[in-house]
């Protein structure tokens, strides 16, 4: 399955993930949540991301929000793909 991001486009978060998709050659199904239509107020999106808030993303079942944190999990499960994002030495962190 393809990991799936539900942001809106113009979200700097959304973009933040989706650059790290790009930049670790991660292929992502963009699934876009209207912000003006209220869409990630409601409940079923909330089961999914329970601040309300994009972006999240689905790996195969496994949800996760936050685009830090989704940032990290992403460089650790696609550690040996495409650029090195977080160094391994503390000092070059």
């Amino acid at each position: 399955m393809v990991l799936k991001l539900y942001g809106y486009h113009q979200s700097t978060c959304t973009l933040r993930v989706a650059l790290i998709c790009k930049e670790k050659n991660v292929p992502y199904e963009f699934v876009s949540i209207d912000m003006m239509k209220d869409e990630y107020k409601r409940p079923e999106y909330k089961t999914k991301q329970p601040y309300g808030q994009v972006p999240y993303i689905d790996d195969d079942g496994f949800f996760l929000f936050e685009s830090r944190a989704i940032g990290r999990y992403l460089e650790n499960k696609y550690k040996n793909q495409g650029t090195e994002l977080i160094p391994d030495e503390p000092q070059a962190q």
